[in-house]
């Protein structure tokens, strides 16, 4: 969370159709960003990223530039890992404390 990624721009929605099928009916990790913090454009392109989320894919769509991916996001409980204050996006982390 806060580190930016890159971008990666001209990937078309049939060169992934196949693994997104396969993808139906499961839960995925998805990425939140700062759409105030995104910089450069084309190849220098890159993401802050804000939060992390879990995704049930139930179907997916393509008709040409307005392809779809849809589902509906799933609050789930993550063992182990670090605790941050903050949004959760439905996903949260669990730990003992002293």
């Amino acid at each position: 969370i806060g580190q930016q990624v890159a971008g990666k721009p001209g990937v078309s929605f049939g060169a992934v159709r196949t693994s997104l099928e396969a993808k139906i009916g499961q839960t995925v990790n998805v990425f939140f960003y700062d759409p105030d913090e995104v910089t450069g454009s084309g190849a220098n392109l890159r993401y802050t990223i804000t939060g992390f989320g879990r995704f049930q894919i139930t179907s997916i769509q393509s008709r040409g530039a307005r392809s779809q991916i849809r589902g509906y996001f799933v609050e789930e409980i993550i063992l182990g890992g670090e605790i941050r204050p903050g949004r959760t996006f439905g996903t949260l982390a669990t730990g003992l404390t002293q």
